[in-house]
């Protein structure tokens, strides 16, 4: 830190450094009493969880770092924001990448006047700012910008930057939420507009979407990865409109560097932009005013006005592997055009979503399997494989023609399905690292593009939507009263949001509720960005602590899991608010005991916790599944925490939780601002076996439970040795099939809780567990 110039330094937790020129920020801790791994054992110590010991680097040359360099943009200050956004359109988010100069260059190319960043990660575009007034708290870093740099807006708080546009937007998305959407990406993985999902493994240019009634139509050129087991990506799409006075415009991932007017967009892609078979620079965009297209970092937009028809295509990488990913976005559904193809019809209907060139329906197969290798293969190589050169609306490079790609003739490769068989058989697989046993097209991302495409599949928002789809197709769309009353709540509340209040993402919109959060099950654990994951070690894990939790009465939430066999459970969670303590434990099928433990002693009486009354129901029913709720009304409004026990499980929710509330929290729930799964000394951790043990309880940590059980800190949570694929083995000797499964959770309304419910269900072939949700 000395040579760097800083006049502090901080050591923290053992290993880690921090330089800086202030480190007063929130107070003084007690607790720096870890050993410095590079100093004598017994000598000084390197600080503590959380917590700095700062020494003075005594530099005669330390000075605070010169102020940044202007931005290049003009700023307009900082404008206050509300839930009827001041500025219109959102861009996705950028929680690692936001700068200036991307939100900027985003709107500008997209038309719009002016650019605001907020909060850091969040971009809007639009013609208007300044509809609630200025603010003076844009003061968060953007990501994407050096540390110390430029801001990026604050909490409910919008940076706004002249764009330099003219104002004319293009690629705007209808605000009714009308449009109809398919999607394929990866390996190709289909959603139709009506939710089917299924992959398609055919070598070849393919019918993605087309007229019946019009000349109207979409292609797809698909190309094998060229290592390993050869599952097929989409390298090339082109669309023609029935219009011929408008543009055919096609993208396609160019064979090298030296391909004519190729772009870099990333690692070694290169991409080429033909607009009526005339090769361009895609960053010049069509050179028309009839049709556009820009480049906007990994991502590539394509869009007809007159039509109503946007793609969005981003660049993908894994595995030395170029590929698209493409959202195909109907703005008005194309009521003109009887739609056919591979992406379905859009009516509403999934179930017809598989056709013949007629449009005439197919039986669509039963079993998930289908949807991955032969029956997906068969009927797409048999109705949609384009095997006529005339019928092909791609253009190709010099040396390469229709043949280089066209394989219609092709039979069934089985390599993949075996390739998924000998994962689910092997445990220490990426497949089952990364997946659960039955996401075969999980499966197929992680073995055959790499882990960190597996990871990017279960996130795809395409995937979720899938799911929701099923959902409500199954339970219906109608709400029930209490959720109804919640919306009227809602509606009624005031429109202008707390400076508590973040980002105001979708889930604090007037249309959704709070997040919730929390554990369950075998185990589940559901961070605070609803983000779902497992941990099957045996200990006591740390879920939420936040020492200044109400104004300093500090809350500490653990939990205790029991291992069986193969896989765990929670089988208890204790909960401190100030000098509070209730712990709870679940009991046996055939165990009425009512176990709890208030400040130790058994089921003594309690009516509060910290100063919060506190709710029990007892349950007569036969499964006995009792409720202890926490009312954090009095301190945050409609907050509760609960734990419910269902047998010998036990779950632990957080109730429309706030930043407020949570914000500061630390442990298993993950950073409540961003969703990530930090360590103690704030370090992303993706391998969820050494975030368990991460936050297993350490001696520094309160104990809460009354009874000490082991295994406990040093010594590491208790793992199963084979809890994939004694699971496996076992899910294909049961007598509860994935269809009962689904039957008994089917009245879950969040899809990742109805996954985790059916896995439960699975693994311990027993229905009855879906009443633990």
């Amino acid at each position: 830190c000395k040579i760097k110039g800083y006049l502090y330094a901080g050591t923290q937790f053992g290993y880690a450094c921090f330089c800086g020129n202030e480190y007063d920020k929130y107070g003084r801790k007690d607790n720096c009493n870890v050993q410095c791994p590079g100093e004598e054992v017994g000598t000084t110590n390197c600080g503590g969880s959380w917590a700095n010991e700062v020494w003075d680097t005594a530099s005669s040359d330390a000075v605070a770092p010169p102020p940044p360099p202007p931005p290049p943009y003009t700023s307009l200050g900082c404008w206050r924001d509300a839930r009827d956004r001041a500025i219109s359109f959102r861009v996705p988010d950028d929680r690692t990448g936001n700068s200036v100069k991307k939100c900027v260059e985003t709107c500008k190319v997209m038309g719009y006047l002016y650019a605001g960043t907020q909060f850091g990660y969040a971009c809007f575009c639009g013609n208007e700012y300044d509809k609630y007034g200025r603010k003076d708290n844009c003061n968060v870093q953007c990501p994407g910008e050096e540390v110390g740099t430029t801001n990026c807006g604050g909490s409910w708080a919008n940076e706004v930057w002249e764009t330099g546009a003219d104002g004319n937007v293009r690629f705007a998305r209808s605000e009714g939420g009308s449009e109809c959407i398919a999607t394929g990406w990866g390996d190709p993985h289909l959603i139709t507009f009506d939710g089917l999902k299924y992959d398609v493994h055919v070598q070849s240019e393919m019918t993605f979407l087309k007229s019946k009634n019009t000349d109207f139509t979409i292609q797809a050129r698909l190309e094998p990865v060229p290592i390993g087991a050869k599952p097929m990506v989409t390298t090339g799409i082109v669309v023609k409109e029935a219009d011929a006075t408008l543009p055919k415009i096609q993208l396609s991932l160019a064979k090298s560097a030296a391909s004519e007017k190729a772009v870099h967009i990333r690692n070694d892609c290169y991409v080429q932009l033909y607009v009526d078979d005339v090769v361009r620079d895609v960053t010049t965009g069509t050179g028309r005013g009839d049709a556009h297209v820009a480049n906007i970092g990994r991502l590539i937009k394509v869009e007809y006005p007159t039509t109503n028809l946007q793609l969005d295509i981003e660049v993908g990488f894994w595995r030395n592997t170029c590929y698209f990913s493409i959202d195909f976005i109907l703005m008005d559904c194309r009521p003109g055009d009887d739609l056919i193809g591979l992406l379905g019809s859009p009516d509403g209907n999934k179930n017809n979503d598989w056709m013949n060139p007629n449009g005439d329906p197919l039986p669509i197969p039963s079993g998930s399997s289908a949807f991955f290798f032969k029956p997906a293969f068969d009927y797409a190589i048999e109705n949609w494989c384009i095997d006529d050169e005339t019928k092909s609306h791609f253009a190709y490079e010099p040396g390469y023609g229709f043949s280089d790609y066209e394989n219609c003739l092709d039979n069934y490769d089985p390599t993949l399905e075996e390739i998924v068989t000998a994962a689910q058989d092997n445990p220490e697989s990426d497949g089952l690292i990364v997946c659960e046993p039955f996401d075969f097209g999980c499966i197929i991302e992680t073995e055959t593009l790499g882990t960190e495409a597996g990871e990017a599949y279960l996130h795809d928002p395409a995937v979720v939507a899938a799911t929701e789809a099923a959902l409500i197709e199954a339970n219906g769309d109608e709400l029930t009263v209490e959720e109804t009353d919640t919306l009227n709540d809602e509606e009624d509340a005031e429109n202008q949001p707390t400076d508590t209040e973040e980002i105001g993402d979708e889930e604090d919109t007037t249309t959704t509720p709070p997040p919730d959060a929390g554990s369950r099950g075998d185990p589940h654990f559901k961070t605070w960005k609803n983000e779902h994951f497992e941990f099957h070690g045996q200990c006591d894990l740390v879920l939420a602590k936040d020492d200044d939790f109400a104004g300093g009465l500090g809350l500490d939430v653990q939990i205790r899991t029991k291992l069986v066999r193969f896989w765990s459970y929670i089988r208890s969670a204790a909960i401190r608010i100030g000098d509070d303590i209730l712990e709870v434990r679940g009991s046996g099928d055939n165990d009425s005991a009512f176990n709890f433990w208030h400040n130790f002693q058994y089921q003594k009486e309690m009516k509060t916790i910290g100063g919060f009354p506190i709710t029990i129901n007892k349950s007569t029913a036969r499964y006995m599944k009792h409720r202890f709720t926490i009312d954090l009304d009095s301190k945050y409004p409609g907050q509760k925490i609960q734990i419910t026990t269902w047998k010998e499980f036990v779950a632990v929710d957080f109730k429309n939780a706030s930043a407020e509330a949570f914000g500061k929290s630390v442990g298993m729930l993950g950073d409540f601002m961003t969703g990530h799964t930090l360590s103690r000394d704030g370090r992303v951790l993706h391998d969820f076996h050494e975030y368990g043990d991460e936050w297993q309880v350490h001696p520094t940590d309160d104990m809460l439970f009354h009874n000490v059980e082991k295994p406990q800190f040093p010594t590491k949570c208790m793992m199963p040795e084979d809890p994939r694929g004694q699971r496996r083995r076992r899910l294909d000797e049961s007598s509860v099939t994935e269809e009962q499964a689904e039957a008994a959770c089917a009245s879950l309304t969040d899809p990742l809780d109805r996954k985790d419910c059916v896995y439960d269900i699975l693994a311990t072939q027993d229905t009855t567990m879906a009443g633990a949700y």
